[in-house]
């Protein structure tokens, strides 16, 4: 609700004899007593308030308004499922000046209801598969983006419910761990193979848990309980009450090693030398193919938009986080490959400079590994406009992906393939795994 913040301090310049601006008011409202108070129960300077327009605890409030100073504008909101619909309710707040002088607005709310009830939307049924990795230390187990449910939705602000074992559709909410983010979850029973959500509170003994909120599902598990090769079932509702549909997630839930979930529309296979110590590596890179693949023509494009995803601890590939940059060397990735943030563990830095910043002055990736005695790999993932490009690199000396000279017919290399699986011709160069009559495989790096 927007406010006229200079037409107010121009009333208050008049009566006070002296200029006035918004940054001399402050908002007040007023206690159970009548007695008016700046003790602010919201986030921002602002009020949770009664029905009867009185400040209280959120507990013992129905809802609450927030002034934004900066935006000239009051945000208003209410406790949820307090409300049923068509309420009337007038709340009263100043703006004080000097603590002599007040302006009081009043505000007339009528509490609208949705257009629809859970019973009577249109049910659009959806099969969710998500893959998790589960943990020993880390409650928190990994995220599914929910936008391709929410475009059937028609909202990103749908109402999440879980199903009870006795079949009845539930809101009551008993993932409090996430409760700051907004949104809702549940902790699901391990009872049986149906997994149902809890009206409770977390037991210790949950199956797994789920949070929807900012269009994902976030995933969570008590540490050490789920284990690799388990699998958990779960049955849920997003619904839109405005519009009139609700999605019917039936979701399957796979506890897996490791995840990649990043669908490639083209990929290469990149050998970068590992230059150990304090200096790096940088390898001219011909981009040909992977514009072509996502679908760029202009060089410029690509370096402004497009969005580099790596693979973190928990298997999934996201865009890469500040806290995995070391900007003098590149991304940060421990000996599996996984970006890290954890100095003792980081084994190699790999990552894409532009000819504007590399110090060869053309498109290349830097390279740096701790160890130039080991052999380390990664992928890296050039992400623009919902397409996705995998570069499978390979940091190491060259001498420890050679082989010894041929000796016999019988070891004679007979097919060639590239690191992603794919036989090609054999005069290709890159890294590429050479397979012998006698069954043996070699990485060799093809100049």
């Amino acid at each position: 609700m927007e406010i006229d913040l200079e037409g107010i301090a121009k009333l208050f310049s008049e009566q006070l004899g002296h200029e006035v601006t918004a940054a001399d008011f402050v908002l007040m409202g007023t206690d159970e007593y009548g007695s008016l108070t700046d003790q602010y129960t919201a986030d921002a300077p602002g009020f949770w308030l009664t029905e009867a327009s009185a400040v209280n605890s959120y507990s013992n409030s129905c809802y609450f308004v927030d002034y934004l100073a900066e935006s000239s504008m009051l945000k208003l909101g209410n406790k949820p499922d307090y409300f049923i619909g068509g309420e009337k309710l007038t709340g009263h707040l100043y703006f004080v000046v000097e603590g002599t002088h007040y302006y009081e607005f009043i505000i007339d709310m009528t509490v609208m209801s949705p257009a629809y009830t859970f019973d009577t939307c249109e049910e659009i049924e959806y099969n969710l598969i998500a893959n998790v990795v589960p943990s020993e230390s880390s409650w928190e187990i990994g995220k599914t983006s929910m936008t391709e449910v929410e475009e059937l939705l028609g909202t990103a602000n749908g109402t999440f419910y879980g199903v009870t074992a006795e079949g009845l559709v539930t809101k009551q909410y008993s993932v409090s761990e996430a409760s700051d983010y907004g949104g809702g979850g549940f902790w699901m029973s391990p009872e049986d193979e149906n997994h149902w959500a809890y009206a409770a509170s977390y037991s210790g003994t949950g199956a797994f848990a789920v949070w929807y909120y900012n269009s994902e599902l976030t995933w969570f598990a008590v540490p050490g309980f789920r284990q690799i090769g388990d699998q958990s079932f779960g049955t849920f509702y997003i619904a839109n009450l405005w519009d009139g549909v609700k999605v019917k997630l039936n979701v399957t839930l796979n506890f897996v090693e490791s995840i990649d979930d990043v669908a490639l529309n083209g990929e290469e296979d990149l050998v970068l030398p590992p230059l150990n110590g304090m200096d790096y590596a940088e390898t001219p890179v011909d981009l040909t193919a992977c514009f072509k693949a996502l679908g760029i023509v202009d060089e410029q494009d690509f370096i402004d938009n497009v969005i580099w995803k790596v693979r973190g601890t928990n298997g999934a590939f996201s865009p890469v986080a500040d806290e995995y940059i070391d900007y003098d060397f590149g991304i940060c990735f421990d000996k599996d490959g996984n970006a890290t943030s954890e100095e003792a563990d980081i084994a190699f830095f790999a990552a894409f400079f532009n000819k504007g910043i590399s110090d060869c002055g053309q498109n290349c990736f830097r390279s740096l590994a701790i160890d130039d005695t080991q052999i380390y790999q990664t992928t890296l993932v050039a992400s623009y406009n919902n397409r996705n490009y995998g570069f499978n690199i390979t940091i190491a000396d060259p001498e420890l992906l050679g082989i010894s000279a041929v000796e016999s017919a019988s070891e004679r290399p007979v097919a060639t393939y590239s690191l992603s699986g794919a036989r090609i011709p054999a005069h290709e160069r890159g890294m590429q795994i050479l397979k012998t009559s006698d069954g043996r495989a070699f990485k060799v790096l093809k100049q």
